[in-house]
């Protein structure tokens, strides 16, 4: 019932009177899950490694998995793997330690090698509940990862039956149904991904502490996924706070700031955005290796909402390198859907691909929204922006429409352009006031070019000349070139004035400092 302090006395009681090694791997369990994993490594390693098989799997599964979790230590973790797979003797038993190293793989970001692993499976003896669990779990986030909902869904029912069969692994069932959850949103699935957590939310919503942070986390999920963005800050910055306080290591935290990140910066505020950002990258977790693409596509946001839209395609397409080359294919598709979202036109092909081996809705609208921006089709982007919208991503649908408006006008079809604005507008207020690079085109002056139209949208943020040119690799006199031509252009007569009349209308904020969007321009996407 995740009640963890009241779970360590008891456990702490029942030792002191006897209990034996269940006690302590109970006791264990409840401080790990506290994000204390020297104590529950302490805890553990009270406990000899002499027994049964059945014994020796379920320690060497909690000992590797606060290594992992808790203490970010991979290598130690697969180190007590390899010490008790040489204590085991029955084969089929010693197949249950594929349970936590299913799991490890996926947070790895090596979905592949993760569903190889759990296939063991099949052919283990009765295997302790936690290393069923944990197994469950692991293929429910690589199935995920690789875009195979009709898999996740069957995983997922196996988990929830193992989590009702022992109330010793109960409360893994959150953090698996989180990952289903963002996993679908991911794919498009919006509304069954609401509908999974609903009950989960509201049994978590009346419990103290750390069970309500994981209910905003994935009540935020939704409300980001709907384009529901006051909520879903709202909801972020509470569990992001409540994690950051608890210092948590299980993974919540790293989905609360990334989601923080992304909200912000889509609610047009670049410096929230940016505090969230750098607090995720503060607080590094070795073992979470498959969020770096989406920490990558939070930052493509950040820079975005600065009014870097160069450096936030360049990042958009580093997240999506670094997702296809790690397999995760769900979250390579999601992030060449934001790149097509900030402008970039050579995504099609891709997304094509993909629409042919990842389900779900979104890859499918995805590479419809991609070809009809590549080929320039305002019509074909309206029809997309009205299936986006049907499909409940709000977000997604305004850029469209927005996109299709600047194709029209670009054309002087100026009737159908006022209606893509409109409904890019009316979207963008549903979302409480929704920012993105599409929506800010439409409403700058019509004679300013894309890069114009960044130039000044960087110097209305504070930065210098010198500054810009390093960010958009081009020379200072470029940059004066296109300053220039946009102050002439909305009658601006001062760097100030130009500031003043572009910054209202896309929704930007004053930063605090000079300092470029992200911090210094990198290589490649982080």
């Amino acid at each position: 019932m995740l009640q963890l302090p009241l779970a360590e006395r008891l456990a702490a009681a029942s030792e002191a009177a006897g209990g034996g090694p269940e006690a302590v791997a109970v006791g264990a369990m409840a401080v790990s899950l506290m994000s204390r994993g020297d104590d529950a490594r302490d805890l553990l390693s009270t406990l000899p490694w002499a027994g049964p098989d059945q014994y020796l799997v379920a320690l060497a599964t909690l000992r590797a998995g606060n290594l992992f979790f808790d203490l970010g230590d991979a290598a130690g973790a697969d180190a007590v793997l390899a010490e008790v797979d040489g204590l085991l003797h029955d084969p089929a038993v010693a197949k249950g330690l594929a349970g936590i190293r299913t799991t490890m793989l996926a947070f790895l970001g090596a979905p592949d090698q993760a569903i190889a692993v759990s296939q063991a499976r099949d052919s283990w003896a009765d295997a302790p509940p936690v290393a069923a669990i944990l197994l469950e779990w692991g293929r429910v986030v690589a199935h995920g990862d690789l875009g195979d909902t009709t898999a996740m869904r069957r995983d997922l029912q196996l988990a929830q039956r193992h989590s009702e069969a022992d109330p010793g692994v109960a409360m893994l069932r959150y953090p698996i149904l989180m990952s289903c959850e963002a996993a679908l949103l991911s794919l498009g699935e919006i509304e069954e991904a609401a509908e999974l957590v609903a009950e989960a939310v509201a049994a978590l919503a009346d419990l103290p502490g750390g069970p309500q942070a994981m209910s905003a986390t994935m009540l935020g999920l939704t409300a980001l996924g709907r384009g529901q963005l006051p909520a879903a800050l709202d909801h972020f910055t509470a569990s992001s706070t409540a994690f950051l306080a608890s210092g948590d290591t299980s993974g919540w935290l790293v989905v609360s700031l990334m989601s923080l990140a992304r909200a912000a910066a889509q609610s047009g505020d670049p410096q929230r955005a940016t505090r969230a950002h750098e607090t995720l990258v503060e607080h590094p977790h070795t073992g979470f290796l498959r969020y770096a693409p989406e920490i990558a596509l939070a930052g493509a946001w950040v820079a975005a909402a600065h009014g870097s839209t160069t450096l936030a395609r360049e990042r958009a397409r580093g997240a999506a390198q670094i997702a296809r080359e790690r397999g995760q294919l769900a979250c390579e598709m999601l992030a060449l859907h934001v790149a097509v979202r900030f402008d970039d036109r050579q995504c099609a092909d891709r997304l094509a691909q993909l629409a042919l081996v990842v389900d779900g809705r979104r890859p499918l609208l995805a590479a419809q929204h991609a070809s009809a921006l590549a080929h320039g089709d305002g019509v074909a982007l309206m029809d997309v922006a009205g299936r986006l919208e049907a499909a409940g991503d709000l977000l997604a649908a305004a850029d469209a429409a927005a996109q299709a408006a600047t194709q029209f006008r670009a054309r002087s079809l100026h009737g159908s352009a006022l209606s893509a604005s409109a409904m890019a507008h009316r979207l963008a207020a549903e979302c409480g006031g929704a920012w993105s690079p599409a929506l800010s085109a439409i409403d700058a002056p019509a004679a300013l070019s894309d890069r114009e139209r960044e130039c000044a949208l960087l110097a209305a943020e504070g930065l210098s000349n010198r500054a810009i040119a390093d960010l958009l690799v081009v020379s200072v006199r470029t940059v004066e070139g296109h300053l220039y031509r946009a102050s002439s252009k909305v009658g601006a007569t001062s760097r100030s004035e130009l500031a003043r009349l572009l910054a209202p209308s896309a929704g930007l904020r004053r930063p605090e400092t000079g300092a470029a969007p992200g911090g210094p321009r990198p290589t490649r996407a982080p």
